[in-house]
Parts: C-alpha cells; sequence; structure tokens
C-alpha cells in the first residue's frame, strides 16, 4: 500500500513539475509581428498589423476587435463600407499579425497604439468601431484622442462586469497553472466549441477564427484579460466613455451570450451613460459577423459624414 501511495505521490508530483514549467515556457513565450492579410506599421514597443480596403480619400472608419479576435472579424462588414468609406482594421497589440510582446496590454496602452498607427497612416476624424474588448480600446482612443475620431461606436461590450457570467472553462483559462496547460493543450474542436459563446447557438464559426485564438500567446490571452476586467471595474470605462464628445452610439446583438442581458445592458448604457444603445435581432455577441447589414446601417447611421 505504501509502495503504491509513493508512486501516486511521485506522478502527482511530476504532474505539478510539468504544468509549472509549461506554465514558465509559455508565460515567457513572444512573437514578431507577422502579416496575414495586412502590413505591419513599425512601432516602438510592438508592431501593429493594419489592414486598408476602399478609397484613400474617403471618410475613414477603424474597426478595432475583441479578446483573442483579429481584422478577420470585420470581413463580412467591410465589403459593405468600402466603397465609400476608407476602411482600416487594426489587430491589437498580442493578437492577429501584430506582435506579442510581453506587456503593453492595458485598454490605454492599446489605444495609444492604435493611435500610433493611426497616425503614421495620416488617419483623423474617423469613425471609430470596436467590438467586445475592442470596444473599450476605442472608447479610450475617442477620451485619449479626440482629434482622431468624428464618432464612436461600440459593439456588445459590457458596461458593467455583472452583466459578465464567464463559463467554467472560461475562468479555468485564466488560473496559474491550469490555464498556460489548457492553453497549450487545447485542440482546435474545444476552441471551436468555445469561440461558439460569441454567436448565435448554431452558428458556424470560421476556421479563421480558430487560427486567431491559436495565435494569441497565453500572456497576451491573460494579460488582456486582466486589463479589460480592471478597465470596467476601476470606472476607467464609464469615466472616459462620458468624456466622449462626438456622436456615441452602442450595438448590441440582441441574443448575446456573454454580455447578458443584452436589452438590460443596452438599458444601462442609455440610464447610466447617457449613450444610444439598440438592438440587432437574430445576432449573437458578434453582430458584425452574424448580420453584417444590419450592423452596417446602424453603424453608418451615427455618423456625421454619411
Amino acid at each position: 500500500m505504501r509502495r503504491r501511495w509513493k508512486i501516486v505521490l511521485g506522478v502527482l508530483a511530476a504532474i505539478l513539475v510539468l504544468l509549472a514549467v509549461n506554465a514558465i515556457v509559455v508565460n515567457r513565450e513572444t512573437k514578431a509581428a507577422q502579416a496575414d492579410g495586412g502590413r505591419i506599421v513599425d512601432l516602438p514597443g510592438g508592431d501593429l498589423q493594419v489592414r486598408e480596403d476602399g478609397p484613400r480619400g474617403a471618410p475613414p472608419v477603424v474597426f478595432i476587435h475583441g479578446w483573442t479576435a483579429s481584422i478577420h472579424w470585420f470581413d463580412r462588414i467591410t465589403p459593405l463600407l468600402d466603397g465609400r468609406y476608407r476602411v482600416l482594421r487594426v489587430d491589437l497589440l498580442g493578437h492577429g499579425g501584430s506582435a506579442k510582446p510581453r506587456d503593453g496590454y492595458s485598454m490605454e496602452a492599446q489605444a495609444d497604439r492604435v493611435a500610433a498607427a493611426l497616425e503614421r497612416l495620416g488617419v483623423k476624424h474617423a469613425l471609430v468601431a470596436g467590438h467586445s474588448t475592442g470596444g473599450e480600446v476605442a472608447i479610450a482612443l475617442a477620451a485619449r484622442h479626440p482629434k482622431l475620431s468624428r464618432a464612436l461606436v461600440v459593439i456588445d461590450s459590457e458596461p458593467d462586469e455583472k452583466f459578465v457570467d464567464p463559463d467554467l472553462l472560461a475562468s479555468l483559462s485564466v488560473k496559474p497553472l491550469i490555464g498556460p496547460a489548457m492553453k497549450t493543450l487545447a485542440t482546435d474542436g474545444t476552441i471551436r466549441d468555445g469561440l461558439g459563446q460569441a454567436f448565435e447557438k448554431g452558428f458556424d464559426v470560421p476556421d479563421v477564427f480558430v487560427d486567431d485564438f491559436n495565435k494569441v500567446t497565453y500572456t497576451a490571452y491573460k494579460t488582456t484579460y486582466d486589463e479589460s476586467g480592471d478597465y470596467v471595474d476601476d470606472g476607467h470605462f464609464a469615466r472616459d466613455l462620458r468624456s466622449v464628445k462626438v456622436p456615441r452610439l452602442v450595438i448590441f446583438g440582441k441574443d448575446d451570450r456573454l454580455v447578458t442581458p443584452a436589452a438590460e445592458a443596452a438599458a444601462y448604457y442609455r440610464r447610466q451613460l447617457g449613450v444610444i444603445a439598440l438592438l440587432v435581432p437574430g445576432a449573437g455577441h458578434s453582430p458584425m459577423v452574424e448580420r453584417p447589414a444590419a450592423t452596417a446601417k446602424l453603424l453608418t447611421g451615427v455618423d456625421p459624414a454619411r
């Protein structure tokens, strides 16, 4: 019996050592920027991938994606706009084709980096639209760099953490030792199932979205999650949104399964933050993917340049 317990304890100790080693390796991982559909804008501290479509002289629209996503989450809405707008899509630091360093993931730092890329490209007075965590970056961008925006659209971003109830797997994925192991061992099927929560039930998650998740380092994954929560919890989200003077609009997929209930979150924006908030029927957390035409119509409706 003692021998059996020694074997069990030895196995458990070995597993813990492997988990610790994996966590150390994963947490130290960095990656250089590598274009996968856009161009790389060289910036101090971390280069960003930017994709441009439409006439260069047209009014600019800037899209900022959410957590573990990329410029490809706007593939379906871009063709509805690039005939009359200069559409720019930006990969946040740590995501997509952008660089993946060990730090620089606060919403304010991300906003400043996006602003630097836009200034490098000569972009001013853009309609800035951000999805989910990208909505927080868009708010920080509009607040900190007011000359860069002419209107702000926030898509399915929680105004308060009470509207977000992560499932068990999502909660475990940001825990020490367990989270890095989950990121290392996750199969494409598991990732696809997890991403399914960002859409209505039955939505066919594109392969490129799974690829996007796989490109994110665990450092970017965990730190972005933490920084996003802090931005909302510490009151910076509400403060910055209230300070934005350009036209503002919030859009929610009516059947959002991540920010829920979506109707109550929209009502919170109206009552507490004084922002118009509208629902897109037939869409979950990602209406620009699920209902691009309806989302484009709402987005351009708030644009003073239309």
